[in-house]
């Protein structure tokens, strides 16, 4: 999937349109907006490689929740990102690094 519309035809419409805005703690979009950069390099799984790097403040963000159940009364939420620049194209993905080795668990909402 190389653009937005790409991502919205097989991934449906994202629970959230967002913002990347590090480093402000006024930004009541999303939480991890009002962390700085350093925050999100290590709750996040960044492709490709040195994306936060380089990403420019005010890039879109398609918010999409995945669910999953660690068992049968525990169930978690995280968010995958897709990073859209202003032409439409995708630029890179992000996810929770707590999905790291349980991906096949997690399911989209």
């Amino acid at each position: 999937m190389r653009t937005a519309a790409d991502v919205t035809e097989k991934m449906g419409e994202p629970d959230y349109r967002l913002r990347f805005n590090h480093d402000d703690p006024a930004d009541k979009s999303v939480y991890i907006n009002r962390m700085p950069l350093a925050s999100w390099k290590e709750l996040e799984v960044a492709t490709p490689t040195g994306l936060l790097d380089t990403l420019p403040i005010g890039t879109k963000l398609f918010s999409y929740t995945f669910v999953g159940q660690w068992d049968a009364i525990n169930p978690w939420t995280e968010q995958l990102l897709v990073c859209v620049d202003d032409s439409g194209q995708v630029v890179g993905w992000m996810y929770a690094k707590s999905l790291v080795g349980i991906e096949n668990k997690a399911s989209l909402r």
